[in-house]
């Protein structure tokens, strides 16, 4: 059996920050993890679109030869439905808006999942848990909602 294993971190960049995203993951992230392979991927948290150059960013990773990518998260709404914008940089700029509940409803209907699932965090491995709850969600299939 094969098995990929990719390693992820996540940080995040806020509004008011004293720096661009750029020059934070210049100075924190991608030089210092130039060494990793391109089975890693550095996610980021947009809080704020404030300081955010994605064709830099990606110029920058690619002059540095980073080999990894580079996403970003940001929520473009709550209601009706939860949207995010994700940018993945290096080796160019891609934009995708994704609808995170049309998403998440599509997949539980495919692969039979159930419908809540409760996480805590947790700060070691063997203290991650979680709870299924086997309900019947209430939510209409997503054709059939009605604002």
């Amino acid at each position: 059996m094969d098995m990929d294993i990719t390693t992820v971190e996540l940080t995040s960049y806020r509004s008011g920050a004293k720096e661009t995203l750029l020059d934070q993951l210049a100075r924190t992230k991608i030089k210092k993890y130039e060494t990793l392979s391109s089975k890693y991927v550095l996610g980021v948290d947009l809080l704020t679109e404030e300081g955010v150059d994605y064709q830099a960013i990606n110029d920058y990773a690619v002059s540095v030869k980073a080999p990894f990518p580079v996403w970003t998260f940001r929520k473009i709404q709550d209601l009706p439905d939860t949207t995010a914008e994700i940018v993945i940089m290096n080796p160019e700029v891609s934009r995708f808006m994704v609808n995170v509940g049309e998403e998440a409803f599509n997949f539980s209907k495919k692969y039979k999942i159930p419908h809540v699932v409760f996480s805590k965090k947790a700060h070691k491995p063997e203290e991650v848990r979680s709870e299924s709850l086997d309900e019947e969600c209430n939510i209409a299939p997503w054709e059939d909602l009605e604002d």
